[in-house]
């Protein structure tokens, strides 16, 4: 697997969700901690299986959408999570992990003018995320805007100062690589 396929974001815990989850059924967020579950174990039908169920109980669900859309893209669905993933936004478009989302994808994807435009508003929703200026740096270095990239990279050590990976695409810039 590629580097962007390492960066996706994972399920982690309930901090992966969003924050109006008290406001979701008690049904759908049971269905959605069981899909994060399986899904933290790898056991993606299962955890597409919860999520769809959690949208039974709760069709707006945009954390549900969005996971659904980070298995369709584990699977090589990469239409279909663009599909789920703009589905989560239109219901809930404060969220900066559904923006980086698909800004991942549409990278892998070569759309790197979307992606770039997805990094900047999850940018916007989320500014101390270093991962996010180093994934925008990165699309922008495609791109060939190199300063620009090495900007956003210096703009990632500067939200993360420990962080490697920035540190290594400013780098890799400046050596051509």
């Amino acid at each position: 697997m590629d580097s962007i396929v390492n960066r996706m974001p994972k399920p982690q815990n309930q901090h992966t969700l969003n924050s109006e989850m008290d406001q979701i059924p008690l049904n759908a967020r049971n269905k959605l901690q069981e899909g994060l579950a399986f899904h933290q174990k790898g056991k993606l039908q299962q955890a597409e299986q919860a999520y769809q169920q959690a949208l039974q109980y709760h069709p707006q669900n945009a954390d549900a959408y969005h996971l659904l859309g980070v298995i369709a893209y584990q699977v090589g669905k990469h239409n279909v999570a663009i599909d789920l993933i703009n589905r989560a936004i239109e219901i809930n478009n404060r969220q900066a992990v559904f923006f980086r989302s698909l800004g991942h994808i549409l990278q892998e994807q070569k759309k790197l003018r979307e992606a770039i435009q997805a990094y900047q508003e999850a940018i916007e929703l989320n500014p101390d995320d270093s991962e996010i200026y180093n994934n925008l740096g990165d699309a922008l270095k495609k791109q060939g805007n190199s300063q620009q990239a090495i900007a956003t990279y210096h703009k990632a050590i500067e939200t993360n100062p420990n962080s490697t990976q920035c540190s290594t695409g400013t780098g890799r810039i400046r050596t051509g690589y």
